[in-house]
């Protein structure tokens, strides 16, 4: 077997910079790639910061399918005003028909299959209802799911000293 030697330089020019949506929309399917940081950002969480000169390498681009949900009433008695639920997750729902009466629990998907929105929905009793899914008192909460959308991630790893952590 014949044994080729690659070298890649890498340059940095700063009038590449772009904001990450652009970034995103220009670059996702040209990854991996190592790009720098030149303008950080600090998230909801420690795992959205990102700090400024900071090196990555953005491995692949995944899509994820979800719905937005919201409280059905302005006097509902939940803990968010909005809940955005992974299409293709692990969760069973039921439609909410009267007070008393609910569907056989279904995926997410299969309820955008079977239904048009807005569809009013809680989480089912037959796997753990997540702490989102109840009142402040525990008992089911319901929501209204009014649209659904596609959100974007960059999965990638910090370069710290040579390596990615």
């Amino acid at each position: 077997m014949e044994e080729i030697e690659v070298q890649q330089r890498y340059k940095f020019d700063i009038s590449e910079e772009l904001v990450l949506p652009e970034f995103y929309n220009q670059h996702k399917n040209n990854l991996p790639m190592l790009i720098v940081v030149s303008g950080g950002y600090y998230g909801q969480t420690k795992y959205d910061d990102m700090s400024t000169d900071q090196v990555m390498r953005f491995h692949c681009c995944h899509s994820v399918r979800r719905v937005l949900a919201r409280e059905p009433t302005e006097a509902s008695d939940i803990k968010l005003d909005y809940l955005s639920i992974p299409v293709n997750g692990d969760y069973l729902y039921q439609l909410v028909k009267t007070r008393t009466q609910k569907s056989e629990p279904m995926t997410m998907s299969e309820i955008l299959e079977k239904r048009e929105l807005p569809v009013l929905i809680q989480f089912s009793t037959d796997k753990i209802v997540p702490d989102e899914g109840k009142n402040r008192d525990g008992s089911q909460a319901s929501f209204l799911i009014i649209a659904t959308y596609e959100e974007d991630f960059i999965q990638g790893n910090y370069l710290l000293n040579g390596t990615h952590s």
